[in-house]
């Protein structure tokens, strides 16, 4: 008799393992919690950490329609995300393991968040996520989804794209020396700059134009002399780039000068003078610049240059021995500026 019982109990107890063993596992459901503030999830939090080891939670601050639609999330069979307005109004939003099928669920809870309102949000979890597992043509399709949870998407919007860089308007003041010639050694004088730069994708172009006041100087001898003095007009068309903290720039342009002269007496008194006239010489010019910022809005810029005077010019007196030159400018003249600009 007690052998028949000990068979009859280990039959039974090998019926239960096997059932046991044949039970399929119950399906991880992954919850997410949706909202900014932790406290006001808490008591989501706390209602879904008392159910079943199937529940994975999560918190996140916002609700995001790229995460509903990405799916194969690793031995997970449903998806849902809950959010309860301040009102009471509470949302899930379920997808299957593949985020190929979807349901959306809405309820008005009044007395949010006492005990009846949080056991209702659990019912509505089990048994919708129950439903879109076991019935196959339940939900809307992947499209209808992705149309309508587009709408209402609570990321920020991603950063729109950075603006073009606007045109920038420059000024500046400058001080030039430039070898003239071999009678008057060194021409000079200050001026100024304004020039404009306009961003491309090749790079940023400019185009300025500069005025310089050229200091008067003179020449004599014993039979005639000479002054000079005038205003360089100029204006030319750039590159400009930006490199570690340095401007540097390259210029080619043109201009004129417009030069004041003034013929004189040598010390013997002979000369037949011309009269005090104004002339107009075509330059070309060509211009390396470096800047460095000394300040937020002042760049400290160095700009050697080199003109060249496509017709040559003299300046020249008659005297009693005839015409003679007494001021012979260089065809290539080479210079330098030292400029304090606000770009």
């Amino acid at each position: 008799m007690r052998a028949a019982w000990f068979v009859l109990v280990l039959g039974v107890a090998g019926l239960a393992q096997a059932a046991r063993a044949e039970a399929p596992p119950r399906p991880v459901v992954h919850l997410f919690v949706v909202g900014k503030d932790r406290a006001n999830v808490q008591p989501l939090v706390d209602l879904f950490s008392r159910h079943d080891s199937n529940l994975r939670l999560t918190h996140v601050p916002v609700f995001s329609a790229a995460d509903v639609l990405t799916g194969d999330e690793r031995n997970v069979a449903a998806r849902v995300w809950i959010e309860v307005a301040a009102g009471g109004r509470a949302r899930l939003t379920i997808t299957d393991a593949r985020a190929q099928r979807f349901l959306v669920r809405e309820v008005a809870l009044p007395t949010w968040p006492d005990e009846l309102a949080r056991e209702t949000i659990a019912q509505m979890v089990e048994s919708s996520v129950a439903a879109l597992l076991e019935n196959q043509g339940l939900g809307m399709t992947r499209a209808e989804a992705d149309s309508l949870l587009a709408a209402r998407d609570d990321r920020p919007p991603p950063p729109p794209p950075p603006p073009r860089a606007e045109h920038q308007l420059g000024f500046g003041v400058f001080y030039q020396g430039q070898l003239f010639s071999s009678q008057i050694p060194l021409a000079h004088g200050p001026g100024l700059r304004g020039q404009l730069i306009e961003p491309t994708r090749a790079g940023a172009l400019g185009v300025a134009v500069t005025a310089q006041y050229v200091l008067p100087q003179g020449r004599d001898d014993v039979n005639a002399g000479v002054r000079l003095h005038g205003v360089a007009l100029r204006g030319g068309v750039g590159l400009v780039g930006q490199r570690a903290g340095l401007r540097l720039e390259g210029w080619l342009g043109a201009g004129v000068d417009a030069v004041y002269v003034q013929p004189r007496q040598g010390t013997l008194g002979g000369a037949t003078l011309t009269p005090t006239r104004w002339t107009a010489n075509p330059v070309l010019r060509a211009e390396a610049r470096a800047g460095v910022r000394v300040a937020p809005k002042v760049v400290l810029c160095l700009a050697p240059s080199l003109e060249w005077d496509p017709i040559p010019r003299a300046y020249s007196v008659t005297g009693v021995d005839g015409q003679a030159t007494v001021v012979a400018p260089y065809t290539v003249r080479p210079g330098v500026s030292l400029a304090l600009e606000w770009p």
